[in-house]
């Protein structure tokens, strides 16, 4: 016996609501009462059924808001919830379950710094720098190391303690919304209303996205039927352009393939396909959204992050070990960071390798009995760079620590290194390998519409400076917008003009925008076909 209860999808479904098992052994009861109070209110005019055994006893109530599956054997009955709602209680658990490691990591990362800069200080500098302090290759060896220290500690302190909400995301949000012609809004009605357009918008997308999948794969039947084997896709499936303004705001000034249009066109051996497409994902590149989590317009490349609970400009990913989320304003920080902790880590590979190398030759147990030939009660160095036996396992920690710290981290500045030159971020970069690989099925090229060439990527994290200086301890704010837009309409308003953050802040441009938004509206509406 198995029933479907509740209609919730896992977005309706509550964030916090644990897995519940339900035994409701009072079925039976109820169903008994309710055949009672069936047969003392008609018992004139019943009728008795041919089979009793057949008769429906009523599900146990679930909790409205949520899907529900209920089994059962006989008069004992139990519900589970259903696989969406199982997955949500999961992806919440996960969610707290990363926020709580957040203070731990940490915690530990505080710590395997101060350990390593004992390790430094204490026991590999006197072996580097036997003739005592202030010597010249103590002073070279400890300016490396406190260059390295600062700016790790800078960087890490800056990743965690920016914020991606506040005045700062405010004026960045109102600066973009007037630069591409957004009217942002400021009543309560107008939110409403720019929830409600938004909203229409995407049922009418996915309408046409659905109507388009299943007439291509209607074709690819009749192509099947027909004996004929036509490698590529009808013309009604072309590539689309995406809607662009003057050259000096379009998007790297080429023609692309509309997200729309590339989720579109998932189709593989004739099926449709299966992939989750997000809103986000049918949206145009420069397009604005709507933020249903915070109730707010959402600015483009922006995303809400289940972990802090807001919504974060061009949001890379949330980092446990920064116990915040990396994005449009700490993102240089964390770059910084990977830069400086793989140096770092190469740079304590180097000093320790050779004393760890010495741990278990015969030089270490030659200066054990040169100790004990001289006579002293506590052991010294005798031979360079070999430890003592108190000094081995703090050597043997830092090497392979810093050896296993520096392939990790080398890896993952890497691959950063490569979304910085590419003009990407990590959710950016999953999408975009979905879309790269269905244009290559189709026989096409897929472009990045936020590419403007490597080294304007390279600006649009680290500024205009150069990257030497661009890489030292500084605290500026992004020099240009989230949204990369070509040519010098895509820089910031000067760090020292006031900036507006009231509803003047529009001044006489209000009903120009409003046109703006207007035209738009109607091109979005009227460009539907585009598409699709």
């Amino acid at each position: 016996h198995e029933t479907m209860t509740g209609g919730a999808t896992p977005s309706d479904t509550p964030g916090g609501a644990a897995l519940e098992t339900i035994l409701t052994t009072n079925a039976t009861a109820a169903s008994n009462r309710q055949r009672i109070k069936t047969h003392a209110s008609g018992s004139k005019n019943a009728t008795p059924a041919r089979h009793p055994t057949s008769t429906a006893r009523p599900a146990a109530t679930a909790p409205r808001g949520r899907a529900y599956r209920t089994f059962g054997v006989g008069p004992i009955q139990f519900r589970l919830p259903d696989a969406d709602s199982i997955s949500a209680c999961i992806s919440t658990f996960a969610d707290y379950a990363v926020y709580i490691l957040g203070p731990v990591l940490i915690c530990l990362a505080t710590a395997i710094i101060c350990g390593l800069t004992y390790t430094f200080f204490v026991i590999i500098l006197p072996m580097l720098a036997p003739d005592g302090p202030f010597t010249q290759p103590w002073l070279f060896h400890v300016s490396i190391v406190v260059f390295f220290l600062t700016n790790v500690i800078w960087n890490y302190v800056l990743c965690v303690c920016t914020s991606n909400k506040g005045r700062h995301y405010d004026r960045v949000v109102r600066e973009l919304a007037d630069t591409t012609g957004f009217r942002y809004p400021e009543t309560e009605a107008e939110v409403a209303q720019c929830k409600r357009e938004y909203r229409e918008k995407m049922l009418e997308r996915g309408r046409a996205r659905r109507r388009h999948l299943a007439a291509e794969k209607q074709r690819e039947q009749n192509q099947l039927e027909s004996g004929t084997s036509e490698k590529g896709v009808s013309s009604s499936s072309a590539a689309v352009t995406s809607p662009v303004v003057e050259r000096g705001s379009k998007i790297a000034g080429k023609s692309i393939t509309s997200p729309a249009a590339s989720a579109a066109s998932g189709v593989k051996n004739g099926s449709s396909s299966t992939t989750r497409i997000f809103s986000w994902m049918l949206m145009a590149p420069d397009e604005w959204g709507f933020c249903n989590n915070t109730n707010q317009p959402k600015p483009p490349r922006s995303h809400y992050d289940h972990v802090t609970k807001m919504l974060v400009l061009n949001m890379d990913h949330y980092c446990p070990w920064m116990f915040n989320t990396v994005g449009y304003f700490n993102y240089r920080y964390f770059c910084n960071f990977l830069f400086y902790v793989f140096t770092g880590m190469l740079y304590g590979t180097f000093i320790s390798f050779h004393p760890f190398r010495e741990m278990s030759s015969s030089n270490y147990y030659k200066q054990i009995e040169m100790n004990r030939t001289e006579g002293y009660k506590t052991y010294k160095h005798m031979i360079s760079n070999v430890p003592l036996p108190s000094e081995r396992t703090p050597i043997a920690f830092s090497f392979m620590l810093c050896l296993s710290v520096g392939i990790a981290v080398f890896c993952l500045m890497v691959f950063h290194l490569y979304l910085v030159l590419s003009a990407q971020t990590t959710i950016e970069f999953h999408g975009n390998w979905g879309k790269r690989r269905q244009a290559r099925r189709r026989g096409r090229t897929w472009i990045n519409p936020y590419d403007l060439g490597s080294r304007r990527n390279w600006q649009q994290v680290y500024g205009t400076q150069h990257p030497v200086l661009a890489m030292l301890p500084s605290r500026r704010e992004p020099e240009f917008f989230p949204l990369p837009i070509a040519g010098e309409k895509g820089r910031r308003h000067p760090k020292g003009e006031h900036i507006d953050l009231s509803l003047e802040m529009f001044g006489g441009d209000k009903e120009s925008n409003h046109k703006d938004k207007q035209k738009n509206g109607n091109m979005n509406r009227n460009g539907l076909a585009h598409l699709v």
